[in-house]
């Protein structure tokens, strides 16, 4: 999902401390590895406690077999992990 970069900064600077450092290290424009259980998820939103709602998107995760995709919530940062490009087979597997 893309922002004007202007917007997301202003909208970002009004929110608690947490959230900013959430949005900072995990940018709604990336994706991200979750490990466990290894999924290709995209931040959704943010929370005070320090976590993070993920959307698994069967585009995204071909090898999973998904018809319909899923909100998680509660998700720690530490289970997320950048990524530059898909592993291999991943969505390398999008017909």
């Amino acid at each position: 999902m893309k922002f004007p970069q202007e917007e997301w900064d202003a909208w970002v600077a009004t929110r608690p401390g947490v959230i900013q450092d959430l949005c900072r290290r995990f940018p709604p424009s990336r994706i991200f590895w979750l490990s466990p259980p290894g999924q290709v998820v995209r931040v959704f939103s943010y929370h005070e406690n320090g976590t993070l709602t993920v959307v698994v998107d069967p585009e995204d995760n071909p090898h999973l077999l998904m018809v319909v995709g899923r909100h998680v919530f509660g998700v720690p940062p530490a289970d997320l992990h950048e990524m530059d490009e898909a592993p291999a087979g991943v969505l390398a597997m999008r017909p």
